[in-house]
């Protein structure tokens, strides 16, 4: 991972995905180590909505990146984090385009496995 782009481009790829996920384009992913980490947390899987709803260009730490495998849909990654009953989580989105509208899945929303470096925090 490495690309960085703006503020205000973070703040555009949001919008979209607030929009989306207002709008009800939105699926959650519920991968094994998304929901034990949200048991952890003491979170369930509807809570992730939430969270997302309240992130902010100084959660975004990378991208966008593209869909490398044919075997899916093109949409791009935008990556995030947070910090929930104090344990640090990844965020990964995928936003897509479907019938010209903006669709958002949640891929991983799970407990950081590394450090996460954000672009726009001191």
């Amino acid at each position: 991972m490495g690309n960085t782009i703006s503020i205000s481009d973070a703040n555009k790829y949001l919008l979209r995905i607030k929009t989306a996920v207002s709008n009800g384009k939105y699926r959650f992913v519920q991968r094994r180590k998304n929901l034990k980490s949200l048991a952890r947390a003491g979170l369930l899987p509807v809570h992730v909505k939430d969270y997302i709803m309240q992130l902010s260009y100084l959660d975004y730490f990378n991208g966008p990146e593209p869909e490398k495998d044919n075997r899916y849909p093109d949409g791009e990654y935008m990556f995030f984090g947070c910090e929930i009953n104090q344990l640090k989580f990844f965020i990964k989105i995928k936003l897509e385009m479907r019938n010209n509208e903006d669709y958002c899945m949640c891929i991983s929303f799970h407990i950081a496995e590394s450090t996460i470096y954000y672009k726009y925090r001191e």
